[in-house]
């Protein structure tokens, strides 16, 4: 009888260890350490009886797990408060500016057509000023039309280059050049070759190596003005001895003599 209930007693303890392993296994799963050590506890007072240890501990699991999730969340938010937040309405300094790279300029470039030259000073003492940009070849061989200022006057004119002369429009009256001013004219605009003006060639840099230096309004025409120090003036197209430059604000003209490349 003593032998029977031993075993008795000897199985009833395995079932209550097996209900005890089985219990925390279900409540780490459910409810971690805490519903691990409350489920021991649970089992091991209620003696095996599962359904009150369920009606228990599935709530209970419940609550734990959030207070779980709670308590992680509440972590999450302090370290994240925790760490340093941008500054409202702070924009970052702006970049600095990047040197602009410099480009050494180029020995030569090329010179626009001005749209005026100045001729000179005709015999009546008004200014000669022929628009460029009017010349245009005529119907004829060797005719030219265009347009130039005497003084404040505007007057169209037809070149007659081999002979010479040009004719004012409308009266229709045929002159010759009596000043270097109307020569220089006429000679300007008889340059024009196959309906173009003859450009201007690159622009050069030549230096006045003995000052003064007269720049006149045409060769061996009036004086313009005087380079009066030892520097370097941009010069283009020659004719003779002569190379025109724009050193007094206008077309004009210095002798080579007067300067060196």
């Amino acid at each position: 009888m003593d032998q029977h209930t031993s075993v008795a007693a000897s199985s009833s303890a395995q079932v209550a260890a097996s209900q005890q392993i089985l219990a925390a296994l279900a409540g780490l799963c459910t409810a971690g350490p805490l519903g691990a050590l409350a489920s021991l506890a649970a089992i091991r007072g209620l003696h095996g009886k599962w359904s009150t240890w369920f009606l228990l501990g599935v709530p209970a699991a419940i609550t734990i797990n959030g207070l779980y999730v709670g308590l992680f969340f509440g972590f999450v938010a302090i370290v994240r408060q925790a760490a340093p937040q941008p500054q409202a309405g702070r924009s970052l300094p702006p970049a600095e500016p990047q040197p602009t790279p410099t480009v050494a300029p180029s020995a030569r470039t090329t010179a626009p057509e001005p749209r005026f030259y100045e001729a000179g000073t005709a015999v009546g003492g008004q200014s000669v000023r022929l628009d460029l940009a009017s010349i245009t070849q005529a119907a004829e061989a060797d005719r030219f039309e265009f347009v130039y200022f005497l003084g404040a006057e505007r007057i169209a004119a037809t070149a007659d280059c081999t002979a010479g002369t040009w004719i004012t429009r409308p009266d229709l009256i045929s002159h010759r050049p009596q000043s270097a001013a109307t020569e220089n004219m006429l000679k300007r605009v008889c340059q024009v070759r196959a309906g173009r003006a003859v450009e201007p060639s690159a622009v050069v840099t030549a230096f006045v190596f003995d000052p003064p230096s007269n720049i006149r309004a045409a060769p061996n025409g009036a004086i313009l003005c005087s380079v009066s120090t030892k520097q370097s003036i941009t010069v283009w197209q020659r004719e003779g001895d002569w190379i025109q430059t724009n050193y007094c604000g206008s077309i004009g003209y210095i002798h080579v003599d007067q300067i060196r490349f």
